[in-house]
């Protein structure tokens, strides 16, 4: 973002060629290498009978008069000469300022006359190295400096002196960086580039670019990092969601194989009785015959609910939807639960609909998720139970609601049943993979569904509500050729 305190109220800045003086600017980022510049810049002044001011902070002119020292400058006598001056910019921005503004009287009051009394007959041309204006942006009013800068450039108009200003890039930052050099460099004739000499792209234009790619490329990177970040949490979440699945499938197969195995021990079990036990009565024989028929049948639901429910987990299941009658569906299912519901004793009582309740699925489908809230409500109730359901037409919605008297489900334990989590130990359990391909089928219809128990020992209820839909468009459904 660009410093909000950068509000260009200066004079109107001069192009660089229309400056009187050399005033340049120069960004730095090393204290140590700005006072060798420094110095070398008014010891150059000294040797040719130039006289120098430099107007630096207290450490920078410790640093600069040690500097000059090393090049070998008497300080002292070009201090007692006149030749060479040294000002606190500190002390002397604050004799300028009137409120958070350089006052222009004030400037050519203190720094003017300065410059005219260094300026004598008979000298070269004054060498003054002034950082007020850093000062002033490190403290956030950029927009202070900039009229800092323009009163050196009216300066310079009247009178003749070479000017280098500095500026620490810890005072530049954010996505408004290159705006920000760009209004210093409008403000002066070159830009002094250390080691390289004056910017050959004049009023700073080249260092300008360079930012402003520097700029790109910090966005571009920054993009890159938020997409890279995004991809990782991606694959986190997706890693997350594949070790949930493995866990699912090792604890269904490992369900599957231990009833599977119960299955055909009950098999086994009554083969071997009905081979080798001969003084078996009609009755016994008939019970051994449907213990193994109805643990066959079990064994293979079993196994066509697992590859229906990997199938649909993976989306490769798709409707034949049309008007269907729910009504007829229904009916169908409990006639074919009859055969199971016999060997318990269970008592089925079917409440049916008054008229067609009529809305739009796969007929196969549907009826395979009541057949399977049948088959669940049937294997969880004791015998001499009774399975009731009831098929209503209500509102926007037809219903159709199994219930029991089995044994139920603590209420904390509802939620799981109707999630992708499995039950705790003793509660309705075993595979759910009816239920899980009752919700797969539930969702594929645009159904709602729904479970009620008043507790363990005391049944479950569970309702699934599907669209309903007019009998005109099963009329017009059946029309079709």
């Amino acid at each position: 973002m660009t410093r909000p305190d950068l509000v260009d109220d200066s004079p109107a800045a001069p192009r660089a060629q229309s400056h009187a003086c050399d005033h340049v600017v120069h960004f730095y980022a090393d204290e140590d290498a700005l006072s060798a510049l420094v110095a070398e810049f008014l010891f150059d002044g000294l040797r040719e009978a130039s006289p120098a001011l430099a107007v630096a902070t207290a450490a920078h002119r410790l640093a600069i008069v040690e500097q000059l020292r090393l090049k070998g400058c008497n300080v002292e006598l070009e201090t007692r000469s006149g030749r060479l001056h040294l000002l606190d910019a500190d002390g002397l921005l604050s004799e300028l300022m009137v409120g958070d503004r350089p006052d222009p009287d004030l400037f050519r009051e203190r720094v003017g006359r300065t410059v005219e009394r260094l300026a004598r007959p008979g000298t070269g041309r004054v060498r003054v190295f002034g950082e007020m204006v850093d000062i002033l942006w490190r403290r956030g009013n950029g927009a202070a400096a900039l009229v800092l800068e323009e009163l050196w450039n009216q300066l310079g108009r009247s009178h003749d002196f070479s000017l280098l200003c500095a500026y620490c890039m810890n005072g530049f930052y954010g996505p408004g960086l290159a705006d920000e050099v760009a209004a210093v460099c409008a403000r002066h004739s070159g830009l002094l580039v250390q080691g390289d000499g004056h910017d050959s792209g004049g009023g700073g234009r080249g260092l300008v670019a360079q930012i402003r790619a520097l700029e790109r490329e910090v966005q571009e990177r920054k993009q890159l990092e938020v997409a890279l970040r995004d991809a990782l949490e991606q694959r986190r979440r997706a890693e997350v969601e594949l070790r949930k699945v493995l866990d699912e499938k090792d604890a269904f197969f490992a369900k599957l194989s231990d009833q599977l195995r119960a299955s055909l021990q009950a098999i086994l079990g009554w083969s071997a009785i009905l081979k080798w036990d001969s003084s078996l009565d009609s009755a016994s024989v008939a019970k051994g015959l449907d213990v193994i028929a109805w643990n066959a049948k079990k064994q293979a639901l079993m196994l066509i609910h697992a590859f229906d429910l990997t199938s649909l987990a993976a989306g490769k299941v798709t409707l034949d939807s049309r008007p269907t009658d729910l009504a007829v569906i229904v009916a169908e299912a409990v006639e074919m639960a009859h055969a199971a519901s016999l060997s318990k004793d269970i008592q089925i009582r079917l409440e049916p609909a008054q008229g067609a309740c009529m809305t739009e699925g796969d007929a196969g489908r549907l009826f395979q998720l009541v057949y399977a809230l049948l088959d669940n409500a049937i294997k969880f109730t004791e015998e001499k139970g009774a399975v009731q359901v009831r098929l209503v037409c209500e509102n926007e919605f037809v219903r159709v609601s199994i219930s029991d008297t089995g044994r139920g489900l603590e209420p904390a334990h509802l939620a799981s049943l109707l999630s992708n989590q499995a039950l705790p130990d003793g509660a309705r359990n075993g595979l759910q993979t009816g239920l899980a391909i009752v919700r797969y089928l539930v969702a594929l219809h645009g159904g709602i569904l729904e479970a009620h128990s008043a507790g363990l020992g005391k049944g479950a209820t569970f309702s699934v509500m599907l669209p309903l839909i007019s009998s005109q468009a099963f009329v017009a459904e059946a029309a079709r050729p």
